[in-house]
Formats: structure tokens, sequence, C-alpha cells
């Protein structure tokens, strides 16, 4: 036998041993693309959490501000009495339309804040919210967040 001889038996022998090793690399490369993939996936649903969260919180701040400046627009109802407080739940609201009638201070305070508590209704999902009279405004988030 040949020198050349053997080393052609010596090359059938490693390509019979090599025989499938590309396809189980194959297989390997795909179930680690997988699992980056869903990895991917799941980084991408947590964003969309997140921004989502954080557009609610971004309109509570707004309408907070908005009661503020409903209340300084009523500046000596707001300082004298406790018509701008009001809690989770309460459904306080003045009858009276105050952008075609003419209002005093306390029916101007309940009429906005009717118009508040129903913007916090329309805008956030089991929209509430809360004015105290220490001054804070807080804002009901139905994920657990405040």
């Amino acid at each position: 036998m040949s020198i050349n001889d053997r080393k052609q038996i010596k090359m059938k022998t490693n390509l019979k041993r090599q025989r499938g090793v590309g396809l189980i690399e194959v297989l390997i490369a795909l179930l680690v693309l997988s699992i980056g993939l869903l990895g991917l996936a799941a980084l991408q649903t947590q964003a969309l959490k997140f921004n989502q969260g954080a557009f609610l919180r971004t309109h509570a701040t707004t309408l907070a501000y908005d009661a503020l400046d409903r209340m300084r627009a009523n500046r000596e109802t707001a300082t004298a009495t406790t018509n701008y407080v009001v809690a989770v739940g309460d459904k306080k609201g003045g009858a009276k339309d105050c952008e075609v009638n003419n209002c005093t201070g306390v029916e101007m305070a309940g009429y906005d804040l009717k118009q508040w508590k129903e913007a916090l209704a329309a805008r956030l999902p089991n929209g509430d919210g809360t004015i105290s009279v220490s001054g804070s405004i807080y804002c009901h988030d139905p994920m657990g967040q405040p």
C-alpha cells in the first residue's frame, strides 16, 4: 500500500466520522438564534408597556396642572374654602354651566371639579383623582404605580 492509498483511506475514515456534524452545528446555531429572538421580543414587549405607562403619567401630570390652573383662576375660593377638595370616587360638581352663565366662586369650583373629573375619566383608564387641603393632587394609576 502506498502513501497515497493510506491518505485516501484516512480521509474517507475522517469523512465518515464528520458526517452529520455540520447539521448539528446548524441546529445549535438556530437554537441560539431563536433564544435571542425570544429575548428581543420580550424586550420589545416591556418597552411598549413602559412607554404606555409614561404616556398615561404624562396625561395625569397635564391634568394635575389643569386643576392647579383652575384653582389659580379662582384663587379667592380656592384659598378661603375647601370647595376644591375632592376624594377618589367623589362625584362633586355643579350643575350650572359656568362657560355660558355667570357663576359665583363656589359654583365655579364645583364646575371646575366636574370638568376635571370628566377629563380624568376620558383620558385615563379608570381615571379618578384627589385634591387635598394640603394642595397635593393625586391621580389614581390602575397599574399600581404612583
